[in-house]
């Protein structure tokens, strides 16, 4: 090997970002005013033994996992790196696609990297002098033992998301110097990740990558694909409401841990600025709005029917019975809703929209109203099914139709007239929320709020359900090239 290719590898190792520019044709992002950017990422994760780095999203901190599992492939012989994440999908589609997106980049910019990369990140990349990288997600903590080494690179991406258990067989194995290096949306305030930037921040080189902070986001050169812009830090920022103190915006984008008080759906401030816009009777200028009911059916026995009917932002006061049989419920309801239709609703509509719970009795009322209430709209509600809105635009999106339905109730109250009801305050200051394995937000079920503040929210969630704007099906259209062909 000549002089010259000496030094020039011993530049790249000396300096991944170096690495990244000359090899896989990328610039990592830095920060010249001194916050932590993805330069000052992958320089630490080639010479740190441990570091944690919590971000928001669209940092480019894969990418990093990337770039750092080729540099250690290529320049050091008997190199073993491993990816993890908590899903398949995430090591396959996410980290594996960009280890092979930067591989054939390499070799169109004249750099054969060598070895053969396999499509399945279980099959890995094995290179000559025992070099290989490979990707697995797991729940047993035995797949990680036995993995030893001249030089074991653990990088651990969603790291929020990854048992402890993993975590431990990682540590197990990590006796002869191993490096681990870890990656994640701050989603959770429990478990490994977490405590790495809290009581054990002492055993990491930690790191914090902050959407607003990338070069995109603050106009800063020529774009840099894939990274956070200016207009998607704003739209998150119009999403969450009150904007930068919301604790979802706080992780997704500025990848904050969020605190364990902060973790109420709906916020005192905006709940008692509602109740003070409300008046005894709905404003003329949304009588002409559409009625929307939300009709919370009882489970058990001292659980309430709860009709909560709304105009737009005005909120009427809801009003409740005591368990009857779903033919009474529905005739009960009916009534309710009726009482309040205008006479123009009468003589021409529209309809007024009920969203009945149908977990339960919730069935039965669904059906009697169908049938008997032509008058009156009937929806269907199951807050279990899986949401209407698509994961997009780095956000996982909701666990299910539960948590949609209350977020999408917790922007409607911003601007909301909200009737002073106590029972219905304390139910919605009461709710929490969390973030799965996937970061996805999760509301606390019924039964376990239930059994927190001794009663059923019954109002809460017919409030919810008023709220709720569902998709209207329609089927696709007939493609009878596709059935003929």
């Amino acid at each position: 090997m000549s002089e010259a290719v000496l030094r020039t590898i011993d530049r790249w190792r000396s300096d991944p970002v170096e690495f990244a520019h000359d090899v896989l044709g990328i610039d990592p992002w830095v920060d010249d005013d001194g916050f932590d950017s993805q330069a000052s990422v992958l320089r630490s994760n080639a010479f740190d033994l441990t570091s944690s780095t919590r971000s928001g999203h669209k940092t480019g901190k894969s990418t990093d996992a990337a770039v750092i599992a080729l540099w250690n492939y290529c320049l050091f012989p008997g190199v073993r790196v491993i990816l993890t994440a908590p899903t398949w999908r995430q090591i396959e589609e996410v980290i594996w696609r960009e280890v092979g997106i930067l591989y054939r980049r390499a070799k169109k910019r004249g750099y054969d990297l060598g070895g053969k990369l396999n499509e399945r990140p279980d099959r890995g990349l094995r290179g000559d002098q025992d070099r290989e990288v490979w990707g697995f997600s797991t729940d047993d903590p035995d797949r990680f033992s036995g993995i030893s080494g001249a030089r074991v690179v653990y990088l651990l991406d969603e790291a929020a998301g990854i048992d402890d258990a993993i975590d431990e067989a990682i540590e197990g194995n990590r006796a002869g110097g191993a490096q681990k290096h870890c990656y994640g949306n701050p989603t959770r305030t429990e478990g490994f990740f977490f405590r790495s930037h809290h009581e054990e921040s002492d055993a990491y080189k930690l790191h914090h990558l902050n959407s607003e902070r990338t070069p995109n986001a603050r106009g800063l050169g020529a774009p840099i694909p894939g990274v956070a812009t200016k207009d998607w830090v704003e739209r998150k920022r119009k999403q969450w409401h009150p904007h930068e103190t919301h604790p979802i915006y706080g992780y997704r984008v500025r990848g904050d841990f969020p605190a364990q008080a902060s973790h109420s759906v709906f916020g005192l401030a905006a709940v008692e600025a509602a109740i003070r816009r409300w008046v005894p009777v709905c404003p003329e200028v949304h009588l002409t709005k559409r009625l929307e009911v939300g009709l919370d059916c009882a489970r058990f026995g001292d659980d309430s029917n709860v009709v909560f009917p709304r105009r737009g932002p005005y909120g009427y006061a809801p009003t409740a019975t005591g368990g009857q049989d779903s033919i009474q419920v529905a005739g009960w309801a009916r009534k309710v809703i009726n009482d309040l239709r205008t006479p123009t609703e009468r003589s021409r509509g529209p309809k007024p929209r009920v969203k009945v719970d149908v977990i339960g009795i919730g069935a039965g009322v669904y059906d009697q109203l169908k049938a008997s209430a032509p008058e009156i709209e009937v929806v269907p509600v199951n807050g279990s099914s899986s949401p209407t809105q698509e994961p997009s635009d780095g956000d996982p999106g909701y666990v299910n139709l539960r948590a949609e339905v209350h977020f999408a109730a917790a922007e409607w109250t911003e601007t909301a007239m909200l009737p002073p009801d106590r029972e219905l305050r304390s139910e919605l200051l009461a709710v929490r929320y969390k973030f799965d394995k996937l970061g996805r937000v999760q509301v606390e079920e019924k039964d376990a709020l239930k059994e927190r503040i001794g009663r059923s929210p019954d109002r809460m969630d017919a409030m919810t359900l008023s709220v709720h704007d569902p998709k209207v099906w329609s089927p696709r259209p007939l493609r009878v090239g596709a059935l003929s062909g």
